[in-house]
């Protein structure tokens, strides 16, 4: 994703108990406060604690007091942005210049900008799903229900940061019945990516060889000229640069396929055996197989480069994903390099834009240098889709 966001929750061990962090991370920013921390960018971090309320415990719908956080790296203290009571997931996502959007599952509200009063989305039957941040604003889906279909539309919400004001939606797809055309579009947890007069989005496409059991797709949308380019069945969009669509063929194979659909698709296989944990062109963050455990490292799709950063998971005892299921990201625990297998713990992350890695343990962000860089003799060759 351009921008990123996770939830990172940290295991709490006594303070003269836990171990130190390797002398070669760097200390980006700590607190005091023992709740996750979200992806750090632009100078900026931000985070989003939960703590259980009182009495609530045993109830089949628990509820929880959620505070959103920022902080301004090197800063002390973070900026208390937001704070909510909800049986619900409050989701968020940071991005440049330390914008966050918030708001529940599908349905956004609130964009925080430094320095700014808070920045209501419009509200008129309409929910939006915010999907990214960009330096232009904010990428979102609209949904509204009337004459018995849910009708979609895409749009960009422009963001002033000087003035910290929100500009009137910018229309990128007009309002769609769902299910137009044979298309349908995934409101809640697709992806949507913007690139210059083009959108590249998720949903389902018709399978015709099995009446109303639909497939995965990937539809690109030509702005100016108000047209599909080109579908892609079985295929759910994870990234996007300025030329291609990506998404990945089981673990440890990338596609892409050119934005003008001039080309058909074609792929790049990684190592045998690599599982593929996220993907930002040019950069793939992915666990690669030892004898007995699975490795991070970071691929460079346009030299073939793998960097390993010595954080590791036991595969006797793989530890789960933790991450907002609504921005569909992710961040992993891994045991401390050199610790116990059994903890403390790290989660870490990729920063989409550099490829460096990102590591949260002890209410402390890091940054992990690379223990072992390869750069293979021949540049990776891309084939066709078989």
């Amino acid at each position: 994703m351009y921008q990123t966001l996770a939830v990172l929750a940290l295991a709490a061990v006594a303070a003269d108990a836990t171990p130190e962090a390797p002398k070669a991370w760097e200390k980006l920013t700590e607190t005091k406060y023992a709740h996750g921390f979200l992806f750090a960018q632009d100078g900026y971090t931000a985070g989003i604690g939960a703590e259980i309320v009182k009495g609530t415990e045993q109830n089949r719908a628990q509820s929880f007091t959620y505070t959103l956080y920022r902080y301004k790296l090197g800063d002390k203290e973070p900026r208390i942005l937001d704070r909510r009571v909800s049986t619900g997931w409050l989701m968020g996502d940071l991005g440049p210049g330390g914008a966050v959007v918030t708001g529940w599952f599908a349905n956004a509200d609130t964009i925080h900008l430094p320095d700014h009063k808070p920045l209501p989305l419009p509200k008129d039957k309409v929910r939006w799903a915010a999907k990214r941040l960009t330096a232009e604003g904010l990428l979102c889906y609209g949904e509204l229900y009337a004459d018995n279909k849910y009708h979609h539309e895409i749009v960009l919400f422009p963001i002033n940061r000087r003035l910290g004001e929100l500009g009137d939606a910018k229309v990128l797809r007009r309002w769609f019945a769902h299910g137009a055309d044979g298309f349908t579009l995934d409101f809640g947890h697709g992806n949507l990516h913007s690139r210059g007069e083009k959108l590249v989005y998720d949903g389902q496409v018709p399978n015709a060889a099995r009446p109303g059991f639909p497939d995965r797709g990937i539809e690109v949308w030509d702005v100016r000229n108000e047209k599909v380019l080109w579908r892609e069945a079985n295929a759910s969009v994870e990234a996007a640069d300025d030329t291609h669509a990506y998404w990945t063929r089981g673990s440890d194979v990338i596609a892409r396929r050119a934005l003008d659909g001039k080309t058909k698709a074609e792929q790049f296989a990684l190592p045998k055996g690599t599982q593929r944990i996220e993907l930002h062109p040019p950069f793939v963050l992915a666990f690669v197989a030892k004898d007995k455990t699975d490795d991070a490292a970071v691929f460079d799709l346009r030299t073939g480069e793998r960097r390993e950063f010595g954080l590791s998971r036991s595969r006797a005892a793989q530890q789960s994903p933790s991450g907002d299921h609504y921005m569909r990201q992710s961040a992993w625990f891994v045991p401390l390099p050199g610790g116990n297998p059994k903890g403390p713990f790290v989660s870490f992350r990729m920063d989409p834009a550099t490829g460096e890695m990102r590591a949260a343990y002890n209410s402390a962000l890091y940054k992990v240098p690379p223990t072992s860089r390869e750069v293979p003799k021949d540049k990776p060759k891309w084939e066709p889709v078989s």
